[in-house]
């Protein structure tokens, strides 16, 4: 069906992730100067995405941060102060002190668009309904004037949110500029899983799930 990696749960694929990155890595480099081994193009699939926490003892997971997370992501907001209640660290990427820019999706999948257009989300729920086997149901997060921000430390790492209707089932593709093999990507399949199209007739967040583009881990 597909040529790429497959998983039942995130708990499988994140101990795969993590042996290939460590044992099989392509580059040495040091990006932005932190030393870090790389894997290219890597892609994934979840069969039971809604089973997205890894469940290793010798990896505590912030499930408590990653709820606040997804649901500060859902509720469209960029503050800083709600956020950084559950961790703090989050305060070194913010470049004014009050908001986050990069890693704030919510304003970006669920606000306003571009020309007071209605919001990517109810877009894309629209033209799932107009047109199940579409293959425009596309949410963009990276915006290119991130990079005219000399030095900025909070570029996007999610691309874009892809879905696509197929046999009554709603599937969802992750597209990632990078991601942190250890530590990012546990957030990351975590939050970046809506909850569905809604108004659409299928079984939503029950589908695949492809990140990231590129991996790496710090020595």
């Amino acid at each position: 069906m597909q040529w790429i990696a497959s998983f039942k749960t995130f708990d499988a694929a994140y101990v795969a992730c993590l042996r290939s990155v460590y044992e099989s890595y392509e580059f040495v480099n040091a990006p932005r100067g932190i030393p870090s081994r790389e894997l290219l193009n890597v892609s994934f699939l979840l069969m039971a995405p809604r089973e997205r926490v890894p469940y290793l003892g010798s990896r505590k997971t912030n499930i408590i941060f990653n709820f606040a997370h997804a649901l500060w992501c859902l509720s469209g907001r960029d503050d800083l102060e709600s956020i950084a209640y559950y961790a703090p660290t989050l305060h070194r990427f913010s470049a004014d002190g009050h908001r986050l820019t990069g890693s704030a999706y919510g304003p970006r999948i669920f606000g306003p668009g571009a020309g007071a257009a209605r919001p990517q989300w109810e877009q894309v729920a629209h033209l799932l309904r107009e047109d199940p086997d579409s293959k425009r149901a596309v949410i963009q997060i990276f915006d290119s004037s991130e990079l005219l921000v000399a030095d900025n430390i909070d570029v996007s790492c999610t691309l874009a949110l892809q879905f696509f209707t197929r046999d009554r089932r709603l599937h969802a593709t992750c597209y990632m500029r990078a991601n942190n093999a250890f530590q990012g990507i546990v957030g990351d399949v975590f939050s970046n899983l809506p909850p569905g199209v809604p108004g659409h007739p299928t079984r939503p967040a029950d589908g695949e799930l492809c990140p990231p583009r590129r991996v790496h881990a710090r020595h």
